[in-house]
């Protein structure tokens, strides 16, 4: 009845305090006057970019009400948790954090969290692998490179209506099909939290966009949930190709975005317009005005990209002879196609 009432209580608050912070934008807009928006911004005015601190604070809460020994208060995973925050919510509402900064503070602590959890996934990625797998020091790197890239991915996505938020559902509802179908006892909780918050996000985000992760949001998201899959691949043994589908869409994004950039000799720390989801916007939306409308459509057209983990691992999980590897090489041609078939942004 107590977890009950915290979740429903909880649910309101941050439901009112979405609410609140759309009322109130105008505040926010003032301590970021001379906002200048990316070539990435695709929506009209001014659009608080801090409901990711909402499904943040109220996690947080409802997950120390349930479970105070939780992982998500492991020094380890707080500490830095909170500095990616910090440094997100700074660039959101002043527009004072440079790029390079945001990715350092996310590296380290990615660092900090792959130098004092217990174990790390041992890869199946042939010889490679077993290179990585043997030396501490570069497995501890490898991991940290990985839960940076996918934090960045997500942050990619913010700002298409509904993308980022419908990106991390079928994260958080992938490992509920691996923690159903294992001998796992941790991290049920904190996925359910996740889910409720998140939900409550999309309610003003999609299809409108009232609302947005914000970079801190979208980048804390990113990394945590990283983390929970780590997590559960460290002490599972599932095959970490699955972790690789889990996470495919935002690890693709930065992928793809760093191998463009470098081959046309652009600082990849900075945003472009031409990634999958803004190639698609602008080919929907050709010359009409209606940005909201197109928006959503886009997220809408790209079902089959963010919601494939969940049918891949569905599938991974109950058909043992198909190989964790082509699953995750069939869910990688799924973006490429569609990358390479929508053309290059002209605007």
């Amino acid at each position: 009845m107590v977890l009950l009432i915290s979740i429903i209580s909880l649910s309101l608050i941050s439901f009112l305090l979405n609410i609140l912070i759309i009322k109130k934008r105008s505040i926010f807009q003032s301590l970021y006057p001379n906002h200048n928006p990316t070539i990435q911004k695709i929506h009209s005015g001014y659009v608080p970019p801090l409901g990711g601190v909402v499904i943040f604070l109220c996690s947080y809460i409802l997950i120390y009400l349930v479970n105070p020994k939780s992982l998500f208060f492991n020094f380890h995973i707080l500490i830095p948790s909170l500095a990616i925050l910090i440094v997100g919510v700074i660039e959101d509402l002043y527009g004072k954090s440079p790029p390079t900064l945001r990715f350092l503070i996310i590296f380290f602590g990615s660092i900090t969290y792959c130098s004092y959890t217990n174990n790390l996934p041992s890869l199946e990625f042939f010889i490679i692998g077993e290179i990585i797998n043997n030396n501490n020091f570069i497995k501890i790197l490898f991991f940290s490179i990985c839960i940076t890239g996918i934090s960045n991915g997500l942050n990619i996505l913010d700002g298409m209506n509904g993308l980022s938020g419908f990106t991390c559902i079928a994260i958080l509802l992938s490992i509920l099909i691996l923690l159903s179908n294992g001998s796992l006892s941790g991290v049920y909780f904190e996925v359910y939290a996740l889910i409720i918050f998140t939900i409550i996000f999309l309610i003003f985000n999609f299809p409108f966009g009232k609302i947005f992760l914000g970079d801190a949001g979208a980048y804390w998201l990113g990394w945590i949930l990283s983390i929970m899959v780590i997590e559960i691949y460290s002490h599972s043994d599932f095959n970490t190709w699955g972790a690789a589908i889990i996470l495919i869409y935002p690890g693709m994004e930065v992928i793809t975005s760093t191998i463009r950039k470098i081959y046309s000799k652009k600082n990849p720390f900075y945003p472009d317009p031409d990634h999958l989801h803004l190639k698609l916007y602008s080919l929907l939306k050709g010359f009409s005005e209606n940005k909201k409308k197109f928006s959503y459509l886009t997220t809408i057209y790209l079902i089959p990209i963010y919601l494939n983990p969940i049918f891949f691992i569905y599938l991974s999980q109950k058909i043992n002879f198909i190989s964790d590897f082509y699953l995750f090489i069939i869910s990688g041609l799924v973006y490429l196609i569609f990358f390479i078939l929508v053309p290059k942004n002209k605007n």
